[in-house]
């Protein structure tokens, strides 16, 4: 966990993935976090981003899903 909390994360999933997405990985999550890093999670739904399948950059709604990709890499790459 060490090496994973000095490289920033993002999980992200599609609409059809059920109630609770970030259940999947909340353990392995909550150990990088607690190991220092940062982790982020993005379901598109919950951000009123809806069509989005596993092939995000695929889908018709695929400008708005790098748009989100844009504003988390500027969150956490700097010059």
């Amino acid at each position: 966990m060490k090496a994973l909390a000095n490289v920033p994360i993002l999980v992200m999933f599609g609409d059809c993935i059920g109630d609770s997405p970030a259940g999947a990985c909340a353990k392995e999550m909550a150990q990088i976090e607690d190991a220092g890093g940062d982790i982020t999670f993005i379901a598109p739904p919950d951000m009123q981003i809806d069509g989005s399948t596993h092939m995000f950059i695929q889908d018709k709604n695929n400008l708005q899903v790098a748009d989100m990709l844009i504003d988390w890499i500027d969150a956490r790459v700097t010059d």
